[in-house]
């Protein structure tokens, strides 16, 4: 890693280059600059927001947001195919052939199958190729395929991945042997406490699993869970990345052995299991006489066990007036800090 830059220059630069070499490798460098954020949600992959940031000589530039949570489960080809996706939204603004808000036009897919990303709704041959929610698969040999593997061998890579992971792909091939091996966190996965499947539908930020930091009053804790915010309405999102784990994981404490912190069930460093789901420890404190159970990272099959209850660190509290949402331990007792009145949890 080049310690020379900070994480932000960094993770922002690489996003920065691959942008350019895409534009003029697919689109002869007509694509004007635009700013990349990185955006945390579980409602998208990617998006593209026209004229989004505007400075004081009101001059305007657009938005393309990427979110870092599906990263480190995905391919890096993967990951630059989201970004030309929404570069490709960027063309068709400039063309003025984008469809309505959030609709992915005939032209934009006429585009992205040229530059060798074939639309689909459901991310895989046969899907319709235009519609609100339309993802796309990479066709192999073609323009992008073509592109990315001379940008990934000139040694371009994305080196800071999220903890938090969310699946690019949910079934058989998110299983795959042979794709696993090629994922960004691959060298990751299986250390217990190093990469975190997405929890439940109202995921609680890192700080407030590991119980380090966890806000003393209820205002800070709606203040938490408002960080992620959806998408803005004039943005053209593709698809969420698919159903979130259904068991709960939990960070470890704090280990002095740091990155390379031990397995407590066998002594050693946790690897990835060879031709099967890949295993995280949940780091969740075994009862008295219980051995530590490891758990899927990539979720293939989205049901509990029959009989089965997720064990819960933390549980949702509810304002029942005004709908905002908090993260505590069961035996809290919050006050809604805009009404004023006590908030009922989910356990």
């Amino acid at each position: 890693m080049d310690r020379s830059r900070t994480p932000t220059e960094q993770a922002h630069e690489e996003l920065a280059h691959a942008f350019e070499v895409l534009n003029d490798r697919l689109f002869d460098a007509e694509l004007p600059p635009c700013l990349i954020t990185l955006q945390r949600s579980r409602g998208f992959r990617g998006f593209f927001s026209a004229h989004r940031f505007i400075r004081a000589d009101a001059t305007t530039t657009h938005e393309i947001a990427m979110n870092p949570q599906i990263f480190a489960l995905a391919t890096l080809p993967e990951v630059l195919s989201e970004l030309a996706h929404n570069m490709v939204h960027l063309w068709a603004h400039m063309r003025g052939v984008q469809g309505r808000r959030g609709y992915h036009s005939k032209a934009w897919a006429d585009r992205m199958e040229a530059l060798g990303l074939m639309p689909s709704s459901t991310g895989r041959p046969g899907g319709k190729r235009t519609g609100e929610k339309v993802e796309h698969y990479i066709i192999e040999g073609g323009p992008f395929d073509e592109a990315v593997r001379d940008l990934v061998a000139s040694g371009f890579g994305i080196t800071w991945l999220d903890r938090v992971a969310s699946p690019w792909l949910e079934g058989e091939d998110a299983g795959s042997s042979e794709r696993e091996h090629q994922l960004l966190g691959s060298q990751l996965l299986g250390r217990m406490g190093l990469l975190v499947s997405q929890v439940q539908d109202d995921e609680p930020e890192l700080d407030a699993i590991d119980g380090r930091h966890t806000p003393a009053d209820a205002a800070a804790q709606v203040a938490l869970d408002q960080r992620q915010e959806p998408a803005p309405e004039d943005a053209f999102d593709w698809g969420a990345p698919g159903p979130a784990a259904t068991e709960s994981y939990v960070l470890p404490q704090d280990d002095d052995r740091g990155a390379e912190a031990l397995s407590p069930a066998d002594g050693r460093p946790r690897p990835a299991q060879e031709g099967g789901a890949v295993i995280l420890d949940s780091g969740s404190k075994a009862r008295a006489g219980e051995e530590p159970k490891p758990v899927p990272l990539i979720s293939v099959g989205g049901q509990p066990e029959p009989g089965s209850k997720p064990r819960r660190d933390k549980v949702r509290f509810t304002c029942p007036s005004c709908g905002q949402k908090a993260w505590a331990k069961g035996t809290a007792c919050l006050d809604c800090g805009t009404c004023k009145v006590a908030m009922t949890s989910s356990a």
